[in-house]
């Protein structure tokens, strides 16, 4: 959820090609995975639940969706055909599966403020540098960097938001004063990044509204 994103401003900071940067994280992330997923098989099984049938149901839909759409519809995608089956098969039904299999929640607990740092630190510098010509787009929109468009700026945005909301309110746990105060940092950045973005793909994608156990989560704490 965030290694991408911070990786994407390397190429920025040390002036480098996006790929250079991008691919190498990728190819780790996959092999990760991968030795995740076979460490993980070992203890743990895919149970046929209602929720595996709707996944692998939505992944199918989705994969098929794409491939008709680029081989026999001929419609353009913002990215080469190598790329997008890559990206797909490559990154998120891997990562999609292994989170799957992970049904220890205090693993996830333990992640939950790593990411919320790692995502609020991206926003803030993306917050800096929304006068450069570089991410500026037309329509006053702006990227998150050379690496991120303004919809996967969007996306931080919002990711930003939830994820302080779920620190500050204290949803799931009790969280210290000092993690509070950065989750609050963090719903603040996150709203200036949406707000930049002025993508309406971000705020419609990861809205608390299209998962109504977060949304019921949020009241629950108000």
């Amino acid at each position: 959820m965030a290694g991408f994103l911070a990786v994407s401003y390397i190429p920025g900071f040390l002036h480098l090609q996006s790929r250079a940067a991008t691919v190498p994280f990728r190819a780790l992330v996959l092999g990760m995975l991968i030795i995740t997923l076979f460490r993980i098989y070992r203890y743990a099984s895919i149970r046929m639940t209602p929720t595996t049938i709707l996944a692998a149901f939505f992944i199918a839909a989705y994969s098929l969706r794409v491939i008709y759409d680029e081989m026999f519809r001929g419609i353009r995608l913002d990215a080469e055909p190598w790329e997008i089956v890559l990206y797909l098969f490559g990154m998120c039904i891997p990562a999609f599966v292994v989170f799957y299999l992970i049904r220890n929640i205090y693993s996830y607990r333990k992640a939950l403020v790593w990411t919320l740092i790692t995502v609020a630190t991206c926003c803030f510098l993306s917050a800096l540098t929304t006068n450069a010509k570089e991410i500026k787009m037309q329509g006053n929109r702006y990227a998150g960097n050379a690496v991120l468009n303004h919809v996967e700026f969007g996306h931080m945005g919002v990711t930003a938001i939830i994820l302080g909301l779920f620190v500050f309110l204290g949803i799931g746990r009790k969280y210290s004063p000092v993690l509070r105060l950065i989750g609050l940092g963090s719903i603040g950045l996150g709203a200036f990044a949406l707000l930049s973005a002025a993508s309406r793909g971000g705020a419609c994608l990861r809205s608390p509204s299209c998962d109504p156990n977060y949304l019921l989560c949020i009241l629950s704490r108000l």
